[in-house]
């Protein structure tokens, strides 16, 4: 491609805002790629690597305040440690929102426990981008197993999102949360493609479940 992408990616200074005044981009925001603090199995690394990340982004969202913001990655191992960073990082760093690497080592988050984090994302008014990860250990073993190589970026990704995103409507997360804001990358991660089938498939089901808010916001009438 012509320049060291490594070294690009980590330059956060005067080489990327050329590069930006180049292509027209107006503002950037920056966040941290996978893994992301849900694949850290020891409290330490989930931390240490979360400060480093969001120490990066606050310097260079002050250095460059009308071409920068940031978006954290979260962590979610404990979920109030996760809710108090993430009211920290907007109210005190700046910060435009968070970003969380799908489940948590297997456990989704649609689980009861984080849904004080979520009530926090709705209150602060920021979006959360539910990144792709590795799809459940579970589900790569049943569906990819010698076939590890569509388990990430060509196929993987996009069901372990989807699905992770279906089950947090499907839990009564936007009935307890209306207002909450939930970015899904990469077309929506095939979700707006199958929109007449779940709604043709799953409203009753989800009106069964008691669900009005998060069958709305998923399937409009």
């Amino acid at each position: 491609m012509g320049h060291d992408i490594i070294e690009e990616n980590l330059d956060l200074g005067a080489s990327r805002i050329a590069h930006m005044d180049a292509a027209g981009v107006d503002v950037q925001v920056l966040s941290f790629g996978s893994p992301g603090p849900q694949a850290f199995r020891c409290r330490c690394c989930d931390s240490h690597g979360a400060r480093r990340q969001r120490s990066a982004c606050t310097n260079a969202t002050k250095t460059y305040p009308s071409a920068s913001a940031g978006s954290p990655r979260l962590p979610t191992r404990r979920s109030r440690q996760g809710r108090a960073e993430l009211e920290r990082c907007v109210t005190k760093l700046g910060f435009k929102g968070a970003m969380i690497h799908s489940h948590q080592q297997g456990e989704f988050l649609d689980s009861p426990k984080y849904r004080v984090m979520w009530k926090k994302a709705e209150a602060l008014g920021v979006p959360v981008y539910l990144h792709p990860a590795l799809p459940h250990p579970l589900a790569v073993k049943a569906y990819f197993e010698g076939y590890e190589e569509l388990a990430r970026a060509p196929w993987g990704f996009a069901v372990d999102t989807s699905c992770h995103f279906l089950r947090l409507v499907f839990s009564g997360l936007f009935d307890d949360c209306p207002k909450l804001k939930i970015i899904l990358g990469h077309l929506g991660e095939g979700i707006p493609f199958a929109m007449h089938r779940l709604d043709t498939h799953a409203r009753a089901r989800a009106e069964r479940r008691g669900l009005e808010e998060g069958a709305d916001r998923l399937l409009p009438k």
